[in-house]
């Protein structure tokens, strides 16, 4: 039995907590973890709470059957960022604290750096909060105020974090704890010392070549530039970070950037020049916020699709919309695309039935296609708007459909005709707003 059947059989609720044990040895822990982990994920994403209990409810129970294999550890840290996600540190810190000694018991030093991380995160989190523990605000009174003390404490986490990968040679997470500790710091109003450590950070991303996190460094030291008035120095590095962004499709994080970087040719007064970079910025937030809307417009679709059984039209708008999303770097809008594109495969075509979910999540890359540039290659994809203006129709058992769905795409259709000119648009977008309007009734 797979991951995804070992799974729905301990989420049936006909076998007692003993059996579950069982059931979670009939496939390989690791899949059905990780198999669990996508599940937690996509109900996180899609802010369905009662899901996300539940699956964290399982994963508590499968995790003591875990111990023998090693990955207690690795479920507990889950389930402690599911706690500092509702806004309860205290459970956090308790489960992340037991989480580093299984880790180091187990010799995983990997997850022994992440708990640290996240701790660090944790009590950066919370400096203007009371105090996560009885014993820290005792702990405090040796500072100038609560706040100096968390930020040490986290400051502590995130250099050790940053020790422990450097001794396994994890590069790219040993850049990220010392780039934590760097921004930690500039909050802290320390800029030198966060301007070294950046530089470092950046230092360390260079010899992986780590494209994205050294643009997030040569942003950094931008900023600090920035503020410093150094405003000749500050335009370097934002040109860097730019071309990094750039060259790694980001193209929503450049933009930012080039707006930043117009900003201070503005106040040099050279207007021309300030005003090519604004334009630059404009196009590329404007490319990305079509693909985005066009994307949520496939999901949606699909989605309407998918729950009136039209499993196979509903294949193809996922699939659409996974490829939308990775234009547009929105892992987590991705990841529900490819979840119920491998829902729809396999009560459809069956394309990827041979596959689990976690198999599947794994190795559908939606890179592989040729990124979308402009609207006109869009519209390749799809055709039909032109020549079915009721392609974008809802099926018959329309009150099936919950109504924010549908409303939903009444907006994003509005949102595609305002940036395309489409005339197609317009009418997709009145017959659905008919159809709204009739179904609020």
């Amino acid at each position: 039995m797979n991951a995804d059947g070992v799974l729905k059989k301990i989420l049936s609720g006909r076998i007692s907590k003993a059996g579950i044990a069982k059931a979670a040895s009939e496939c390989p822990p690791e899949d059905l973890l990780d198999t669990i982990f996508i599940h937690c994920d996509i109900a996180d994403l899609t802010s369905d709470q009662e899901s996300l209990n539940i699956y964290i409810s399982a994963l508590a129970d499968i995790s003591k059957s875990f111990k023998k294999h090693d990955l207690k550890h690795r479920a507990d840290f889950r389930i402690a960022e599911n706690f500092e996600d509702m806004g309860n540190p205290k459970k956090a810190l308790s489960i992340y604290g037991s989480c580093l000694k299984e880790s180091t018991v187990n010799d995983d030093s990997f997850y022994q750096g992440q708990s640290l991380s996240r701790l660090g995160h944790l009590f950066k989190r919370n400096m203007s909060q009371p105090p996560i523990l009885k014993k820290h605000k005792k702990a405090s009174q040796r500072f100038e105020s609560l706040q100096a003390y968390m930020a040490h404490e986290a400051a502590e986490y995130f250099q050790k974090a940053a020790d422990t990968f450097k001794a396994i040679g994890h590069d790219y997470n040993h850049s990220v704890s010392v780039f934590n500790k760097a921004l930690l710091l500039y909050s802290q109003g320390f800029s030198e010392e966060s301007y070294s450590l950046t530089a470092e950070a950046r230092i360390i991303a260079e010899k992986g070549g780590f494209g994205p996190l050294i643009a997030e460094c040569m942003l950094h030291i931008a900023n600090i530039y920035c503020d410093r008035k150094e405003y000749y120095n500050a335009k370097i590095y934002y040109r860097t970070a730019a071309d990094f962004f750039i060259a790694d499709g980001n193209r929503l994080k450049a933009s930012d950037v080039l707006h930043k970087l117009g900003w201070i040719i503005a106040i040099e007064q050279d207007t021309e020049a300030a005003a090519s970079f604004y334009e630059k910025a404009l196009s590329l937030k404007k490319s990305v916020d079509f693909v985005q809307s066009l994307g949520d417009c496939f999901l949606k679709k699909g989605t309407v699709y998918y729950y009136a059984g039209s499993f196979i039209k509903a294949e193809g708008l996922f699939a659409n919309a996974a490829s939308c999303f990775d234009f547009c770097r929105m892992s987590g809008n991705e990841l529900i695309s490819k979840y119920f594109l491998y829902k729809a495969s396999v009560k459809g075509t069956k394309n990827f039935s041979q596959m689990s979910l976690c198999e599947f999540i794994k190795s559908y890359r939606t890179r592989k296609h040729k990124a979308p540039q402009s609207v006109s290659e869009y519209k390749k994809i799809i055709p039909d708007i032109r020549r079915m203006p009721h392609a974008y129709g809802m099926p018959e058992d329309i009150f099936a459909i919950e109504r924010k769905k549908l409303a939903g795409l009444v907006m994003d259709l509005g949102t595609l005709k305002w940036m395309t000119g489409d005339r197609a648009f317009s009418s997709l977008c009145a017959s659905c707003a008919a159809i709204l309007k009739n179904f609020n009734k």
